[in-house]
């Protein structure tokens, strides 16, 4: 189905006061589930010693294309249909988003960053950041960044699936107030698995009973009998994760940004990583 684009709404917070000369601005660049108001997810990033000094930057983050805060996202009205975009919403890539933030800091008369920054998702969107533009910005600080693997694929195509195989999906028209919670819920515990290493949930989890809801794997009772049993701790958080982040997410939005995340690739259509990374600025 054809998707008729207007200009893109991209929402933004700043912090702090851009200075005269205009080469005092950071970009923080959000990850898959965050919004453009990064002191309420990356607080720590403001602290005293910091790397980020609110009396010396000008602090901006800009919300994903795609996603449910406030930019342009599935849940944003098709001015062609007047209808929301939902499952018909186009795959807006990593390096889309890049050109549209550029385009964006050119409104606000900034030329130059002092500074580019983000982990996973928003590693991505400041790498791209050197690549495209390595004349705007003099540092990036990149965390936790390659393209995905045959297993973090495999990982972001089950999340899909927990969602698409939610009755309440309804092919992507799901109402506002019927969406496919448990599909969702799901996902997000799927994903939570790649963002620890077995090392630190074993660490932190290990075999322990669930504690939450006082449940035993073991017990033969009401809170441990039949197929299922009582929960392991680290069936529980999971549990936890799931329940939260239905609170504050759409589900097309998070399969609009895996799609995003799963086709980011620098190396694409380059022969080799000399090329792809000729022009990027110092990490």
């Amino acid at each position: 189905m054809a998707v008729h684009w207007t200009v893109p709404r991209c929402i933004t917070a700043v912090y702090g006061r851009l200075n005269a000369a205009r080469d005092n601005a950071v970009l923080v660049c959000h990850a898959l589930s965050g919004s453009a108001l990064v002191g309420s997810w990356w607080p720590e990033i403001f602290a005293p010693g910091a790397v980020l000094s609110l009396e010396h930057d000008f602090v901006i983050c800009i919300n994903l294309i795609g996603s449910c805060y406030g930019s342009t996202g599935p849940q944003s009205v098709d001015p062609k249909t007047g209808k929301a975009y939902g499952p018909d919403f186009p795959l807006v890539s990593i390096r889309d988003n890049v050109r549209a933030q550029s385009l964006l800091l050119d409104s606000l008369g900034i030329r130059k960053l002092r500074l580019v920054l983000g982990g996973s998702i928003g590693g991505m969107q400041a790498l791209d950041w050197t690549i495209l533009n390595p004349d705007r910005v003099e540092r990036a600080l990149i965390i936790g960044v390659a393209p995905l693997s045959a297993m973090g694929l495999a990982l972001n195509h089950l999340q899909r699936q927990a969602i698409l195989h939610d009755p309440d999906w309804a092919r992507g028209r799901y109402l506002p107030q019927c969406p496919p919670r448990r599909g969702l819920a799901l996902a997000r515990q799927i994903g939570m698995l790649s963002y620890k290493s077995a090392p630190l949930f074993e660490e932190r989890f290990g075999r322990n009973p669930n504690l939450r809801e006082i449940e035993d794997p073991w017990c033969l009772n009401d809170h441990g009998g039949g197929l299922t049993g009582g929960r392991f701790d680290i069936a529980g958080y999971l549990d936890y994760q799931g329940e939260r982040f239905i609170e504050r997410f759409d589900a097309n939005a998070y399969l609009a940004i895996l799609r995003a995340m799963d086709t980011w690739d620098p190396m694409r259509g380059c022969g080799s990583p000399k090329e792809a990374f000729a022009a990027s600025v110092p990490a």
